[in-house]
């Protein structure tokens, strides 16, 4: 099964020689333990990545010697292609849990991008998309408390995790430890074990065994002013979709 194709299909009707052209990406895969370091910040730019399996995530390490995960991707994701224009990586990669990854070299987005304009568009937007998912985080760090920053967070992660599949759950994983959580949303780990009990106790959403369930989903968009980045794309400005 390739969670690629099915992450792009869920936005546009792939061509059979679109998915062959997707499937070439998966065709070397590496596996990785978990909280495994896949390659350091201002590590040399090789291959990008697909995830088949398993979490990763991207990370920043400050000078006083603090991390700062940047992003969380999933089975589907495309990782490393924000450092294609330079000679290093401006993130580190790390596992989460155990992994999958399909390397592929960078050169072979240039076929892509060549002979697939629609399937160039889509994982153009995919990429804005990212990264309007990480300016939502940021400015909830900047403005909002700890505990509306941490259900953005959640929100976000089930946001990313049923919509594909176009699920409706409310329980789902979430194989994060608190120091990681605390490391994406600028929180002490005192303060995301405290946060979490305080958002149980209030009938929100809880965190156990690897786990969220949410449970007041309507007052946890009003709480933190959610928006799903990813139910919905505009492919309407696709060049193969334009008359």
């Amino acid at each position: 099964m390739s969670y690629l194709i099915e992450k792009m299909s869920y936005y546009i009707e792939l061509s059979a020689e679109e998915k062959t052209v997707l499937l070439d990406l998966e065709s070397v895969t590496t596996q990785y333990k978990a909280r495994t370091i896949i390659y350091h910040q201002e590590a040399q730019v090789g291959d990008i990545f697909v995830v088949r399996e398993g979490w990763v995530a991207t990370f920043s390490q400050l000078p006083n010697g603090n991390r700062t995960i940047l992003n969380i991707h999933y089975p589907g994701d495309i990782v490393g292609s924000s450092s294609m224009p330079f000679e290093v990586h401006a993130s580190g990669l790390m596992s989460i849990t155990p992994v999958t990854l399909c390397p592929f070299p960078k050169e072979k987005l240039a076929t892509v991008f060549r002979h697939h304009p629609n399937l160039s568009a889509l994982l153009y937007t995919v990429s804005l998309q990212e990264k309007m998912v990480l300016v939502d985080r940021l400015k909830a760090i900047g403005r909002m408390p700890g505990k509306n920053r941490l259900m953005l967070f959640v929100l976000q992660a089930h946001a990313r995790q049923t919509a594909f599949q176009q699920l409706d759950a409310l329980t789902f994983d979430f194989p994060l430890s608190q120091v990681l959580i605390g490391d994406a949303i600028g929180l002490t780990t005192v303060y995301v074990n405290r946060t979490v009990r305080e958002l149980e106790e209030e009938g929100l959403m809880s965190v156990r065994n690897r786990e969220v369930t949410i449970f007041n989903r309507r007052r946890m968009i009003e709480l933190c002013d959610f928006k799903d980045r990813y139910r919905q794309l505009d492919t309407t400005w696709f060049p193969g979709f334009i008359k």
